[in-house]
């Protein structure tokens, strides 16, 4: 499944929503990648890396949308 084919599962609420986050975490940071990926027990989630690194993510659960935010794996000097 692509990350076209995820959204269209959602209500049109959901994918405005969700658009508007993928846009601003893409147009704000530059160097990740965004990819279609299992996120801990949720199968479908937007995940962002930079080069192999997971820095963000996107996920649904049964009543919200879920932002993770890891930057510091993005810096091994950090972890």
């Amino acid at each position: 499944m692509t990350q076209s084919q995820y959204l269209e599962t959602l209500s049109a609420e959901e994918q405005e929503l969700l658009n508007r986050y993928r846009q601003i975490i893409l147009a704000t940071d530059k160097a990740v990648t965004e990819e279609l990926g299992k996120m801990m027990s949720i199968e479908h989630a937007l995940i962002y890396k930079q080069a192999k690194a997971f820095m963000y993510a996107l996920a649904r659960t049964k009543n919200h949308f879920t932002f993770h935010c890891m930057v510091i794996y993005g810096f091994p000097k950090m972890i």
